[in-house]
């Protein structure tokens, strides 16, 4: 398995690559990263082959996921302008290249801290709504 990526996305990819082996996590190839990120890493490979490849699309996934958080938080803090469109390009502009530096395990972290937060205030949302109808004649 080559990369041109460096040696962290190979070390990545080869612990991936020896959990769909069938080998146990941490025993053959030992890197710090929690296992959710190697079971991702893994999964990809199982649907797309062994190859650096399958590690760049999961961590394209990742990074369109958290683009998508950041879009439903910026739609919540400012429904119906632009902040959710923005921080959604410019994260995924940014962040995603297949051609330079490939998967990094904090793109791979990143919605799980986003989509929280983004359903934290929807509810809180719909909290403020429940509270407090509106009332006859009143606009919000």
């Amino acid at each position: 398995m080559r990369s041109v990526a460096g040696i962290d996305e190979g070390l990545y990819a080869l612990v991936a690559r020896e959990w769909t082996l069938g080998h146990l996590p941490y025993a053959t190839v030992w890197e710090t990263k929690p296992p959710l990120f190697f079971a991702i890493l893994a999964a990809a490979m199982l649907a797309l082959g062994k190859t650096v490849f399958a590690v760049r699309v999961a961590n394209d996934v990742a990074v369109v996921a958290t683009a998508l958080g950041l879009y439903a938080i910026g739609t919540s803090l400012r429904p119906g302008g632009v902040a959710g469109w923005t921080a959604a390009l410019l994260y995924g502009t940014l962040t995603m290249s297949d051609s330079g530096l490939g998967a990094v395990a904090e793109t791979f972290y990143a919605p799980f801290v986003v989509w929280p937060l983004a359903l934290l205030l929807r509810a809180r949302e719909r909290i403020r709504r429940a509270s407090f109808p509106p009332r006859a004649g009143c606009a919000r």
